[in-house]
Order: C-alpha cells, then structure tokens, then sequence
C-alpha cells in the first residue's frame, strides 16, 4: 500500500471522513443485496430445481437488455438531436 499523508486541516479530515463514510453505507447496500440474490437463488433452486448459475444468467441477459434498450433510446435521442437541434 502507498504512503499516505494525513491532512492537518480538519476540513479535509471531515471531508474524508464523511467519504470512508459514504464507502461504507454503500458497501452494506452491496452485500445486503447479495444476501437478497442468495436468498432469492436458494429459493428458485429448492422449489423448481433451477441452477443457480442459470438463474443468474438469466438476470444478467435481462439487465443487458435493459440497458441495450436504453442505449438505443438515448442513440437515437443523440442522433435526432445532432440533425435537428445541433
């Protein structure tokens, strides 16, 4: 790990504070919404026999298109915008 100087000013220790803060809060948000995919695997697997690595493909392949949606939505937003406003 690189050297690391403490800042004197306690503006900057508080502003660094509140950061390792926000790191923190958001770090258990990600492993309470790992428990929640866990619980919701084990569930699928116990009542229909669905592999988990199924079930996380199959969620993966929805958030892609999802996201490939939007990405068309905004391409075509961009495009429009660069011939009639631009």
């Amino acid at each position: 790990m690189s050297e690391f100087v403490t800042p004197t000013s306690v503006k900057d220790r508080e502003s660094i504070k509140k950061a390792i803060s926000d790191v923190a809060d958001q770090l258990i948000l990600i492993a309470a919404t790992n428990d929640v995919i866990k619980d919701t695997c084990t569930y699928l697997k116990d009542s229909f026999d669905m592999p988990t690595p199924l079930v996380r493909k199959l969620a993966k392949f929805k958030v892609e298109q999802n996201f490939q949606e939007a990405r068309n939505k905004f391409d075509s937003l961009e495009e429009s915008y660069e011939i009639l406003v631009k």
